[in-house]
């Protein structure tokens, strides 16, 4: 039997909410499902992803989509703290597609929303979140894990600029995890 690598952080789960803990810093993800919460999290994502102000007609259409999607258990989001402070968010939309030989089940789930706020990026919270979404979509069953990203002009992802490499030294996500980077003006 290996010894655990003592770098590794150690996972401590409880109910909705998971923690990552290392020597010198804690990571907690939490599921949110408070209305006024999750709005918070979307209005902020909107502007720091697209850099507008979310039009009060999209809040609106964004706050029916989780009443309805939180409800089904179709819309997972969590919340990211590092040491006790709010820093990110990620969310997965599960849906079906016609099974498949690469998808038997058929079905899948959809990455979004990941964003971590600036002066906290570079610490390991984007990679934590969408461990999270994938653990929760393998244990959906989900065939296929999309995740799209937003890129600058440059071509790196705006928001995590790693995110094509999170997973590309564990073969087992690879199976799964579907990337598409989306140019800026698009989004």
């Amino acid at each position: 039997m290996a010894d655990k690598n003592p770098d590794a952080p150690a996972i401590i789960e409880e109910d909705r909410i998971v923690r990552y803990s290392q020597p010198d810093k804690m990571i907690e993800l939490k599921r949110i499902t408070a209305l006024p919460t999750l709005m918070h999290w979307r209005a902020e994502v909107i502007r720091n992803v697209s850099g507008v102000e979310p039009h009060p007609r999209m809040l609106v259409a964004n706050r029916q989509y989780y009443r309805k999607h939180i409800a089904d258990d179709t819309h997972l989001a969590f919340v990211a703290e590092y040491d006790g402070v709010e820093c990110g968010c990620g969310a997965v939309c599960f849906t079906e597609e016609l099974p498949s030989p690469n998808n038997p089940t058929g079905r899948c789930a959809y990455l979004m929303n990941i964003y971590v706020r600036e002066l906290f990026r570079n610490k390991s919270i984007a990679h934590h979140i969408i461990t999270r979404l994938v653990d929760e979509a393998r244990g959906r069953g989900c065939g296929k894990i999309y995740l799209e990203t937003t890129s600058d002009e440059g071509g790196k992802c705006k928001i995590v600029p790693n995110a094509r490499s999170l997973f590309s030294g564990a073969s087992i996500y690879r199976k799964y995890l579907h990337i598409a980077i989306v140019p800026v003006n698009q989004i």
